[in-house]
């Protein structure tokens, strides 16, 4: 598996990005491990995805926000979410965006109406 670490740079508004492979899952781990000491740092760790899964990912965090939020009839439901992959899990129940539907009601509803983000467009477009 591939690991990207994204450096930014603040005064020449530019990224570098470093591909990292670990041969060793124990590799893999202590990176994995160790990310969380790169917060309030220009430093980002990563995996690295193909661009079908990146975009498959993008489509379920909306879904992903609106679960970890959790439902706000039943606050003594604790509901437990998160990304594999491509996958969404919500209590043990897999969600992929073709069954997206099936997700419970209180996350589609918030989905729903949440408010669409405007597009950011890139600096370099704006410039020329």
């Amino acid at each position: 598996m591939n690991y990207v670490l994204s450096l930014f740079n603040f005064s020449m508004l530019l990224f570098i990005q470093v591909l990292m492979s670990a041969i060793q899952y124990a590799d893999r781990e202590r990176v994995w491990a160790k990310r969380n000491a790169f917060k309030g740092t220009h430093i980002c760790v990563k995996e690295d995805y193909p661009y079908e899964i990146e975009r498959r990912r993008k489509q379920l965090w909306p879904y992903l926000r609106a679960a970890r939020a959790g439902d706000p009839n039943h606050h003594e439901n604790r509901v437990t979410a998160h990304l594999r992959v491509d996958k969404l899990i919500i209590n043990c129940q897999a969600f992929s965006v073709d069954n997206v539907a099936k997700v419970p009601d209180f996350v589609r509803s918030a989905v729903d109406e949440e408010p669409k983000r405007k597009i950011k467009r890139p600096l370099y477009r704006l410039m020329s």
